[in-house]
Formats: C-alpha cells, structure tokens, sequence
C-alpha cells in the first residue's frame, strides 16, 4: 500500500513538472501552490529523498524555461527547499526553536 501512495506522489511529481511550463499564468501559478503541498505531504512522511528529487527537478527546469515561467518554478522550488532544508517546520515556532537549541547543545 505504502508502495502505491509512493507512486502516486511520483506521478504527482511528473504532473507538475509538465504543467509548470503551461503557456497560461494560471495553470503555473496553480502548479506551484500544489507543489507546495507536495512538499508538505513528504515533509510529514520525512521522505527527504523525495523533497530532494523535487529540488533537483525543479531547478532544472529552471534552467530550461523562459523568463516568464521561470517565476513559478522558482517559487516551487523555494517552497520545496523550505520543507526539505528546515527540519521541524511543521511544530510551532517555539517548540521548534526549543528542539533545534536541544540539537545543537548536544552537539548533532
């Protein structure tokens, strides 16, 4: 089961790459907001491979696309950078600040 939710992701993943090159604004602008939700959902199931894989992706698209799409796959990009590089994200802010002064006072 866990395999076919894993897939679904991917093909969630491939979707998006392709519609945040669409020619209407909207489209894109629908595909980055998506994606961050994406990126949430792999954040809480810590697939860290997964928010790396959508970085990968998405920063080549960045280098592939015009200026005028460029925008939103950069904004895709952050988002999924911000789930994938901030551990903790999902806590509130001070029980987030409290775990990463624990983290660094033990010396990880």
């Amino acid at each position: 089961m866990f395999d076919e939710i894993a897939t679904h992701r991917e093909r969630l993943r491939d979707l998006y790459a392709d519609a945040v090159r669409d020619d209407d604004g909207r489209v894109r602008r629908a595909t980055a907001k998506a994606t961050k939700e994406l990126a949430l959902t792999a954040e809480m199931l810590e697939a860290e491979d997964e928010l790396w894989s959508m970085m990968d992706e998405l920063d080549t698209l960045a280098e592939e696309c015009a200026d005028s799409k460029r925008r939103h796959v950069g904004q895709a990009y952050e988002d999924a950078a911000f789930h994938a590089e901030k551990p903790f994200s999902l806590l509130p802010e001070g029980l987030r600040d409290a775990l990463e002064g624990d983290e660094q006072s033990s010396g990880r």
